[in-house]
Order: C-alpha cells, then structure tokens, then sequence
C-alpha cells in the first residue's frame, strides 16, 4: 500500500511537471504554537500542555475549458490538516526514533472534478464543505461535541459526494448529497443464510440563497438515510448575514436537529452561534459565541447537555506582495460542556497562527 502511494505521489509530480503551464498551483503554509488546557472539573484529570502545530497545503487547479474543470488539495490528514499535534490520524516515524522525528503524511484532502457556469454548476468526488461559514455540520454530524469547530477538525471541511446549484425563482439553491457509510449484505457461512442486508448511508442537504435587500438568508435542511441502529439525523436552521453596521458585519446561525432511528439513542439538539467581524487597523478582529443543548431520551431520564463556544481572533498582514502574503492571527477559544452528575468539562486553546499564503 505504501509502494502504491508513493508511486501515485511520484505518477503526479511527472503529470505537474509535464503540463506545468496548464496547471495554476496555489496554498499555503503555517505554524501554529499554542497552550492547551483541559479540565473536567470533579468527572476527571486535566491536563495542560504547549505544543506546535504545522500545516502546508497546495492546491492543484486544472481548467480544461467551456468551464470544466479539476481541482485537488495535497496535505496532511490530520485534525484540521495540522501535523505534529500529537494527535495525527497517521504517524510516520521509525518506530525507536524520538517523538521529534514524526513525519507527516500527505493525502488528497480534496480531488474533484466538474462544470461551473453562470446557470448552474456540478461537482463530484472528494468535496469541499465549509463547516465553520456553516456550523450545523457540526450539529447534524458531531451532536456528542457540537462546538469547538468539530467538523472542520474531523472531517477536514470535506467529504466524499456530490454538489451543484441552480437558480430558482431568482435566487441560488445549492443541492448537495454526501456520501456516510459503505454497507452490504452479510450472509452466514457456509449455511448461505442471509444475516442482514443494509443499504449505504447518505446525507443530502439542501440550502436556498435569498437576499433581501443587503442581507441575506439561507435555509437549509439536512436528513440522513441510514439503517437502522444508526443515528439519521434530520437538521434544519438557518444562516442570516448582515450587511456592515457601525463598520461590523454580523451572522446569525441557528438550527435544531433530533433523530429517533431504531437502536440508537432518541436525541434533540438546539445551536446558535452570533458572530461579528470588523476591520481594525489593517487586520480583521473576528469574534463568535456558540450555544446550544442536547438532550438524550434515556429509560432513566432526560440527560441534558449544555455548550457553550467563544472564539476570539485578531487577523493582521504583515507582507503581502504579487507572490504572495503573510499574516499573523492571535486567537483565543474557550468551550464548555456540562451535564448534571455526568459531565463539567472546559478546554482554553490560546494560539498564534502564522501562515504564508502563496
């Protein structure tokens, strides 16, 4: 498996290089030191700790023309892409070497291809999804967290599916249906009875664009079709942007989601998240607030979970020419889950982000 990534790696360098001047190339690269606190109040240990986190990222671009095109994204598949965490999804070191000499793997974070028109447009493969512009990702498939970013963490802002728009009534509907879980049919051996025969599992999510005025609203729904005894949540809210007020620009994100699937825990979930943006100096100071609750349906009682998210950034240049730039971004998150008797839990993540765009 190895030999055939590598081979792979070395088959795109050739085609790059080959067909360099059809190829736009584009990304960027950063480091990230940050202190990192845990703490689980009576339910647990805390722990603290400061760490670096690298992440490089180069974006591939190919237009064939008449608006086809194909696009892939070459990185790290860590939480985030960031490597060096101490929590990579893949390690490569030599296994008695010090944990300084970890090696970070590169994978297609994205890869796909499609058509973009003015009408319409329609992309297939492994999709970017932007889950902080859109949080109720996080909510439709990360309930048990919710806040501190999870699906752009997990799930690396994409996913395996398809995705497109049209235009209905004026306004811009995106269409997008993602791609879950792989199943099949079981059968005993060597009787031949069949034991279960369970069909793939999809999420489709539909948003539609509506500007009134300089503001806009989005609606959107997402719902799961999977087995039973596993979690299909059906989620809907909606995402309002402002136009600048006082100089801020404003967001409002609110959604629910509940899910009752055969086998699995009956849940209800609530998300809002209000964010403002605004220009200072030559950076931007970006703040939000997240709330939200989920409440699990048990046999002993309703267990209700409580979160709560602050994100507090300042993002200001510090070169920026024709070949590129470089920003740096001082940024602090606090997150909080509490649950009666089960759960006091808090995490401070108190970072530096330096990153050179290309």
């Amino acid at each position: 498996m190895k030999e055939f990534k590598s081979a792979l790696i070395i088959f795109f360098i050739l085609a790059i290089s080959i067909n360099a001047q059809d190829i736009k190339i584009f990304g960027d690269a950063s480091i990230r030191p940050r202190y990192d606190a845990n703490h689980n109040g009576v339910y647990g240990n805390s722990t603290d700790d400061f760490h670096y986190l690298y992440r490089a990222r180069i974006n591939l671009l190919s237009e064939i023309g008449d608006g086809w095109f194909f696009q892939a994204q070459l990185a790290h598949a860590g939480f985030g892409s960031f490597a060096f965490s101490g929590f990579e999804r893949t390690e490569y070191r030599i296994p008695t070497s010090v944990d300084g000499a970890l090696r970070p793997g590169i994978h297609f974070m994205q890869m796909y291809f499609g058509m973009n028109s003015k009408e319409w447009s329609l992309m297939g493969g492994i999709i970017p999804l932007d889950g902080i512009e859109n949080p109720l990702l996080d909510v439709h498939y990360y309930p048990s967290r919710m806040v501190d970013i999870p699906y752009a963490l997990f799930s690396v802002n994409g996913a395996v599916g398809a995705k497109g728009h049209f235009y209905l009534a004026g306004n811009r509907l995106d269409l997008t249906v993602l791609f879950d879980a792989n199943e099949g049919k079981y059968v005993e051996s060597p009787a031949g009875n069949e034991l279960s025969n369970l069909h793939d599992n999809y999420t489709f999510m539909a948003r539609y664009n509506i500007a009134v005025g300089e503001f806009t609203l989005s609606p959107l729904v997402m719902f799961a079709y999977a087995n039973d005894s596993t979690t299909a949540p059906l989620t809907f809210g909606a995402i309002i942007k402002t136009p600048e007020l006082a100089g801020i620009k404003f967001s409002l994100v609110a959604g629910s989601s509940n899910q009752s699937n055969f086998g699995t825990t009956e849940y209800s979930a609530f998300y809002t998240r209000l964010r403002a943006d605004k220009k200072i100096g030559s950076g931007t100071a970006t703040a939000w607030f997240d709330l939200a609750k989920r409440t699990d349906k048990k046999i002993a009682g309703d267990e209700v979970h409580n979160f709560t998210y602050m994100w507090l950034m300042y993002n200001f240049p510090i070169v920026k020419t024709e070949k590129g730039s470089i920003s740096m971004a001082p940024t602090l998150r606090y997150a909080t889950e509490k649950s009666d008797n089960v759960k006091d839990f808090s995490r401070v993540k108190a970072e530096v982000t330096i990153t050179y765009k290309f």
